[in-house]
């Protein structure tokens, strides 16, 4: 028995109601079970309750064991003060509140159909992520969109609040949260730390002030990324080390210490300097980037700011000073997608929120619905279950679905996890 278990009964009310009684025999009815609290103090805020001939309105706390509000220390802690009942599933000793009364208990372990307990451990033993992968095509399709839907909008809302941590770090300033997080994802996973890094080390301002020459962008990415050695003898890499060095003085520039830059087992057009070059043409053809997306009345406008090539010298050189050839330079559509979906869906729509602009945030949403969904091998999972995504909105409900409720066996949060325990085998309880 686990006290996520204990919420999900409390919360949905699945209890013999004949049988609440407290320890000390006292019927217990239950008018609401009160809101879920996520945070710190009690599980259920605002609960309203019948308790023998008394009605009381204020919080409940759940535990596995009586005694965890003693080893909790709750007692001590005023966030505690107005709980007016002790949900367990065992009560070993008696426990008094704040104010130093006992405080009512209602044990539970005998008070609800055992099945649900049953199905419940079915979910947490499975071996495969998604637990309820065999119960999956049994979904009525309405179903799946509602809950596809609600986890397109949970995805968007969990993007935004990383891209807030973003905007408290440049003092709120839109574009260059957006500059560092669509540098972020430059990197592609593999060296997305190391691009946040990068995008970290240079001054927005001046890369705002040169974004007409391609040139000093170029020089100070790469030479802030530690790419432009003094042994370099093609023309090109020497101006961009002189250009580098002349910036350097000048903004008193420090480079990367080692920044990891990943190159093992990647395709050329994957390496960061292929990378940092696409980044580079980006700024100075569509600079302030984030203002260009804003303004995009249409999805392919916004491709076409990413459907950008490298500068003549990156075409035939993987690293400064280091000839190849490369066919693959402009960045491809797979990579503009991932670069929409993962940065400029999630600022618009906290744009749209926080400026009270319903039509970014429709425009986000209309987007997702209309490009293509993400391929890995967590989609691929899922479409293995039958539960095929169709378009980039279904794959991230699908992703936030997996990373939120299926990965952390949080199935009693979910809807159709929810619905596996009470009748695992009721097909029609979806229709």
């Amino acid at each position: 028995m686990n006290e996520s278990f204990l919420h999900y009964l409390w919360l949905h009310q699945h209890f013999y109601s004949e049988r609440l009684f407290t320890t000390g025999g006292e019927i217990v009815e239950v008018l609401h079970p009160g809101t879920y609290n996520l945070h710190a103090g009690p599980d259920f805020f605002s609960a309203r309750l019948r308790i023998g001939a008394t009605s009381w309105a204020g919080n409940v706390e759940i535990h596995v064991r009586s005694s965890d509000w003693n080893r909790h220390r709750h007692r001590e802690d005023p966030l505690y003060t107005n709980c007016i009942l002790h949900v367990v599933w065992e009560h070993d000793t008696e426990v008094c509140g704040v104010d130093g009364i006992v405080l009512p208990t209602l044990e539970v372990k005998d008070k609800f159909d055992e099945k649900l307990s049953s199905n419940y451990q079915v979910l947490l033993q499975g071996e495969h992520i998604l637990a309820c992968r065999q119960f999956l095509p049994a979904v009525h399709p309405v179903v799946r969109s509602l809950v596809l839907d609600r986890m397109m909008v949970e995805r968007l809302e969990h993007r935004s609040t990383l891209m807030i941590r973003l905007l408290e770090s440049t003092t709120w300033h839109w574009e260059e949260a957006f500059f560092h997080a669509l540098a972020r994802n430059f990197g592609f996973h593999v060296n997305a730390d190391a691009f946040e890094r990068l995008a970290r080390a240079v001054p927005y301002a001046s890369l705002l002030r040169l974004r007409d020459r391609l040139l000093s962008l170029e020089a100070i990415l790469f030479g802030q990324a530690g790419f432009l050695s003094a042994d370099m003898e093609d023309d090109y890499a020497a101006q961009l080390r002189a250009e580098y060095l002349f910036q350097q003085r000048r903004l008193r520039l420090k480079p990367l210490a080692n920044p990891g830059w990943k190159f093992l087992r990647m395709r050329p057009a994957n390496f960061p300097t292929v990378r940092i070059a696409q980044l580079a043409m980006v700024l100075h053809a569509s600079f302030p980037v984030f203002q260009q997306c804003t303004m995009a009345e249409r999805l392919e406008d916004v491709v076409s700011i990413f459907r950008v090539g490298v500068s003549p010298y990156w075409r035939s050189h993987l690293r400064p000073d280091v000839t190849t050839v490369m066919n693959d330079h402009v960045i491809g559509e797979a990579s503009i997608h991932l670069l929409i979906i993962n940065t400029v869906i999630p600022f618009l729509f906290l744009r749209g929120r926080k400026t009270g602009d319903d039509s970014l945030c429709e425009k986000a949403i209309q987007w997702l619905g209309v490009l293509p969904p993400e391929d890995n091998a967590v989609l691929r999972s899922w479409t293995k279950a039958g539960w095929i995504p169709r378009t980039a909105s279904e794959s991230q409900a699908l992703l936030q679905l997996h990373d939120n409720y299926c990965a952390p066996k949080k199935c009693i949060n979910c809807t159709i996890g929810n619905q596996f325990i009470l009748s695992p085998h009721d097909s029609n309880s979806f229709i």
